[in-house]
């Protein structure tokens, strides 16, 4: 026992030996502050570190591991639910498809003001994709469109459809916050966007769907001198940071986008979305990484993805298609299918599990058939990373070799079709 006591006073003695050189700032005489011209015999500061270190090491040995088991807890109630989208080293499951409950609704635009189609509700939606083979999860807008219906209602049509609900979209970018939704201006307005969000968590729960999914739209500018930027970047965190601080039992993705409706969205590439989620700094935050929403900001959708997941943050993904300049959100795999193979083999690669949920707006085709063939497209690209000579691919990517690189990877995916 006099030992024990003996060893921690002899700690804490260095400790405070070690700190109190160290904030006299003479250890490092070039960044002592102006005024302080006393200096100590070298042998002292490299006395003082050397025992500092002796006793430091120990606690902050102990302190690493406790932080270390903290994290370990926290990634592992995120990621407990396996539809979320998370990094395991189990094997992985047979790949399900979702989609957008919009893929079944009908649309208009500045042309046709009169829509593409006869109004559909929700329900009609539902039992819609309730015709897709394959399809096993559904994201849906609230409030619920195309009537007033009670969730009991929506639950039954999903029932009798046999489908679930991955994520709940409030639609926080409609006329109401045509100036922003989390960003705007009237104070009155951002805490209508905290309420609508709120009742969006309580559909989570009725549900039981994965998560809550931020579209904030028109939250951005348009023009130079419009906004302040700190101000604007301050609020978009601060919205979703008070709601998933108020709601730690629910997953929040942030699906970002580099414009449209706005010309520059608040929350507009990989690298910022995740600048914002780690200043944020709350481990129920994420991102839902939307293929044609990547490609169309010039990014790589593969290495956007990477980077997610390297930070742990990659919760969801949506596949779509565009020929780059706009978000078309054309059927998966018509214009890029290698480029979308590779940011399948970056989530096989990295044992990412989740859902492929499909974000496309079939104007003018049929809706059903449209989502028969883009999963179709999913199963031959999943088939193709089955087949995916991974040994080669990396033997080529480590010498940097695109042709043999591309050539493997259009083997296995072309091959599957």
């Amino acid at each position: 026992m006099t030992f024990s006591i003996t060893i921690e006073c002899y700690r804490i003695l260095s400790i405070y030996f070690c700190l109190s050189v160290i904030l006299s700032e003479t250890t490092f005489p070039h960044y002592r502050s102006p005024g302080l011209e006393r200096e100590k015999p070298l042998f002292c500061c490299n006395a003082a570190f050397i025992l500092g270190s002796i006793a430091v090491f120990p606690l902050l040995k102990q302190s690493k591991c406790e932080k270390y088991r903290k994290q370990i807890k926290i990634t592992e109630s995120i990621h407990s639910s396996a539809s979320l989208g998370h990094v395991t080293e189990e094997p992985m499951s047979a790949q399900r498809f979702g989609a957008g409950i919009w893929h079944f609704a009908t649309y208009l635009d500045r042309y046709a003001t009169d829509g593409y189609g006869a109004p559909r509700s929700v329900i009609e939606a539902i039992d819609l994709a309730g015709q897709v083979k394959d399809l096993s999860v559904v994201d849906i807008n609230y409030p619920f469109f195309g009537g007033d219906f009670s969730n009991a209602q929506v639950k039954e049509a999903l029932d009798r459809n046999k489908l679930g609900v991955i994520g709940i979209t409030p639609e926080i970018y409609t006329r109401e916050f045509v100036k922003g939704s989390f960003t705007n201006p009237d104070a009155g307005v951002r805490r209508r966007a905290h309420e609508l969000v709120t009742e969006a968590c309580d559909q989570v729960r009725y549900f039981g769907a994965d998560y809550v999914k931020l579209w904030p739209g028109q939250d951005g500018w348009d023009y130079p001198f419009q906004v302040d930027y700190g101000t604007l970047w301050k609020h978009s965190l601060d919205g979703v940071g008070r709601l998933a601080s108020e709601n730690p039992d629910l997953k929040f993705v942030i699906e970002y986008k580099p414009r449209e409706p706005r010309v520059r969205m608040s929350f507009g590439s990989v690298a910022r979305t995740l600048l914002g989620i780690e200043k944020i700094g709350l481990p129920n935050v994420g991102i839902l990484l939307d293929f044609g929403h990547a490609i169309m900001g010039g990014e790589s959708a593969a290495d956007s993805a990477q980077l997610a997941i390297d930070y742990g943050r990659l919760f969801g993904m949506d596949v779509n298609d565009n020929y780059r300049s706009w978000d078309d959100d054309l059927v998966a795999g018509s214009l890029h299918p290698i480029e979308i193979f590779e940011f399948f083999y970056v989530l096989r690669k990295n044992n990412w599990e989740g859902v492929w949920q499909l974000d496309q707006f079939p104007f003018r085709e049929d809706s059903i058939a449209t989502a028969n063939h883009a999963i179709d497209f999913l199963k031959a690209a999943a088939k193709g990373l089955d087949a995916l000579d991974v040994d080669a691919l990396k033997e080529a990517q480590s010498r940097h070799d695109a042709i043999s690189g591309l050539k493997i990877a259009q083997k296995a995916l072309f091959g599957a079709m």
